[in-house]
């Protein structure tokens, strides 16, 4: 999946304007428009861009990689599965109300239904 194409066309089926959506992020309208040929992009943007259009990308992007997951017969050699369990850390700021840490832990749970 093509990450900034996925973000493009969330924010044209909303009517989002690119340079408010840049103003809340922080961004220059030029550093947020590159977003859009990113084939991927760090989990803190997808979760801020999500809250400001009212979108959950983590959620599609993992619902995608599962559905192709699915499709694929045979994994490339250079990616078989170990044996052994792997381990993936994540730092989350949590400010203390539970609406915040239920938002993570739905989010943490999708990633760990792909891994």
């Amino acid at each position: 999946m093509h990450v900034g194409k996925l973000i493009k066309e969330v924010l044209d089926q909303r009517k989002m304007v690119y340079a408010k959506v840049a103003e809340e992020l922080n961004m220059s309208p030029q550093n947020f428009n590159s977003i859009f040929k990113r084939k991927s992009t760090d989990l803190e943007l997808l979760v801020n861009l999500g809250k400001i259009v009212e979108y959950d990308f983590i959620s599609h992007i993992a619902r995608d990689q599962k559905s192709s997951d699915d499709v694929v017969s045979e994994p490339d050699p250079v990616y078989k599965k170990r044996s052994q369990t792997q381990k993936i850390s994540i730092q989350v700021d949590l400010d203390g109300t539970e609406a915040n840490l239920n938002y993570w832990f739905a989010k943490l749970s999708s990633i760990n239904a792909i891994v």
